[in-house]
């Protein structure tokens, strides 16, 4: 390749490829390359190089990049935003993202990475400007995007706004449902959680991780009869082999006082882990009537 002139989709497809697979000293020769035969200006060239180095974990280098360009165009600042939100720069990524608006317009994936720094961050006042923005700007907010939305105001506090776009989104998924309930749980809000649980029966399936969130809401709660509730309804759906689930209820019995119900669960569950045990052995270990003795402990 070095005796041929070659173009910038040519070192753009060797670069994502030396960037997926974290060759860190072969891309460090393309980059070199790039160097010598002067093309890194081409702004082309330059986003292959910014999506490499991320891929690669060289933060410095993609910002001596960035900073380099003469020209930018969307690609490079939704590379540089997406980049830094997923490398934990969650400031950083925001500060990008104010830059980027005056300029261009956005795609949908660094949108919802902005929210998700937002997120993490728990800034609220941020993550309400960038929904503001996606419904001025037109937005077609998708499900994920919603979903992201929810999370993002339940993780500051804000349970009525997750609420009002969990009830806006004109499709729910799993998530929706389960980054709500979740929300209502880490806020205290038992009840809702529960009584959001009852209307998505209604509408739709359920999954492991609905019902682990919400036999940790009975958990918190002492309440043996919302426990029982959900194992009856995750039996008529399946999910009683599910271990995650098993170990839940081993828990969730124990905590509520139902031993003997907790010991059940534990000899009939087909495969054990560490965190069945250890569940299992603590539970035993507060109530003088529990017997271990019956349990296989080969």
């Amino acid at each position: 390749m070095l005796s041929l002139v070659s173009d910038s989709f040519t070192f753009l497809s060797v670069l994502l490829a030396y960037g997926g697979l974290g060759e860190i000293d072969d891309g460090q020769i393309v980059h070199g390359l790039v160097e010598k035969i002067g093309i890194k200006k081409d702004v082309i060239v330059s986003n292959g190089l910014l999506s490499m180095n991320f891929k690669l974990d060289r933060l410095m280098e993609c910002w001596g990049i960035f900073n380099e360009m003469v020209v930018k165009d969307t690609v490079t600042w939704n590379t540089m935003i997406c980049g830094y939100s997923e490398s934990g720069l969650y400031k950083e990524s925001i500060g990008l993202f104010l830059e980027m608006v005056s300029q261009f317009e956005p795609h949908i994936l660094t949108i919802t990475s902005v929210l998700w720094a937002c997120t993490y961050i728990g800034d609220l006042k941020f993550g309400r400007y960038v929904d503001n923005y996606m419904v001025k700007n037109g937005y077609d907010c998708d499900t994920m995007a919603g979903n992201i939305i929810i999370n993002m105001h339940a993780k500051c506090g804000d349970l009525l706004g997750s609420r009002r776009v969990f009830e806006s989104m004109r499709t729910k998924d799993l998530v929706s449902w389960n980054s709500l309930m979740n929300g209502y749980i880490e806020n205290g809000l038992y009840y809702e959680a529960m009584e959001l649980f009852r209307r998505m029966r209604m509408d739709l399936q359920r999954d492991s991780v609905t019902y682990v969130t919400l036999l940790s809401n009975c958990t918190q709660l002492i309440n043996i009869e919302w426990a029982k509730e959900l194992h009856c309804d995750l039996i008529k759906q399946g999910f009683d082999f599910a271990q995650i689930v098993g170990n839940a209820l081993v828990d969730v019995f124990a905590k509520c006082g139902a031993m003997e119900d907790s010991l059940k669960q534990f000899e009939n569950m087909e495969i054990r882990d560490i965190v069945s045990w250890n569940t299992i052995i603590a539970a035993s270990g507060h109530y003088k009537d529990s017997n271990l003795g019956s349990i296989n402990f080969l």
